[in-house]
């Protein structure tokens, strides 16, 4: 059996992203009883994946609104990013 696990963050804006974090393959005539359902270590790395998207996701969205907000409060206009 191959398991994959994904998160998917929604954004205000409406953007969605989908984050693959894992993948594991459990082949049925290899597993032994302790094999069985979620190892531990997997779990902690499955954990540390998805506290690694939602924070850096969670970033990006403040800091999106934060230049909005920086933005707006300058009067608006065009930004000139040297292009």
């Amino acid at each position: 059996m191959d398991v994959q696990i994904s998160i998917e963050t929604a954004f205000k804006n409406g953007e969605k992203r989908t984050h693959r974090l894992s993948c594991t393959s459990r082949p049925f005539k290899l597993t032994r009883p302790e094999g069985f359902g979620l190892l531990l270590k997997d779990a902690k790395a499955i954990l540390g994946q998805l506290e690694k998207v939602i924070l850096h996701d969670q970033i990006a969205e403040i800091s999106e609104a934060s230049c909005h907000c920086a933005f707006n409060s300058f009067g608006g206009g065009t930004i000139d990013r040297g292009k």
